[in-house]
């Protein structure tokens, strides 16, 4: 079974996405992380953006800072990194029988389409804003140009919105048990 879990940053998709303990967390973000280490990707986005790379490394703070304020550089990175995300997630999903793949994007991808359950994760502005503003150490500022980059979901059909823990933990249970 494939569930697709998506939201805005700092919704609380990965939260959900953990108690679904028996599934393989696909934690799309992380992957993203470990695809921009590979010696070929730093030297494409340093093409890109050669100010994000700092002692052959990307600096993920300037590339966040780039990207979320421009459209077309978060296009440009998305397309560089897309073939290497899909095909990590391939692997990761030919491998494992129960997966529950976590991105915010995830209604632009393949996966949206594959899984048999998508959620949307619906928390309200000002606590998004409190979670990313601490878990990232970012500006306002940062965390508006994030913000405005965001997916608009009301072109998409969910089988589950989730706007609270305890509607989380039923949904969660009663997937679980089916």
């Amino acid at each position: 079974m494939l569930i697709g879990i998506t939201g805005k940053t700092g919704s609380g998709k990965t939260t959900i996405a953990k108690l679904f303990d028996e599934f393989y967390h696909i934690d799309v973000d992380k992957i993203v992380h470990e695809i921009e280490t590979q010696e070929e990707v730093i030297e494409r986005i340093k093409e890109l953006f050669p100010e994000c790379i700092e002692n052959n490394k990307v600096n993920r703070k300037i590339l966040a800072n780039i990207v979320f304020s421009d459209k077309n550089s978060l296009e440009k990175l998305e397309t560089l990194t897309l073939p290497y995300m899909v095909r990590e997630i391939d692997r990761i999903l030919y491998q494992n029988e129960n997966c529950i793949i976590d991105y915010n994007l995830l209604p632009l991808t393949k996966y949206f389409d594959m899984a048999d359950i998508n959620i949307l994760v619906e928390t309200d502005e000002e606590t998004r804003k409190t979670r990313i503003l601490k878990r990232d150490n970012i500006t306002e500022e940062e965390y508006n140009n994030r913000n405005k980059n965001s997916l608009n979901t009301d072109n998409y059909n969910f089988d589950y919105v989730i706007n609270n823990e305890e509607q989380a933990k039923s949904i969660v249970k009663s997937l679980k048990n089916h």
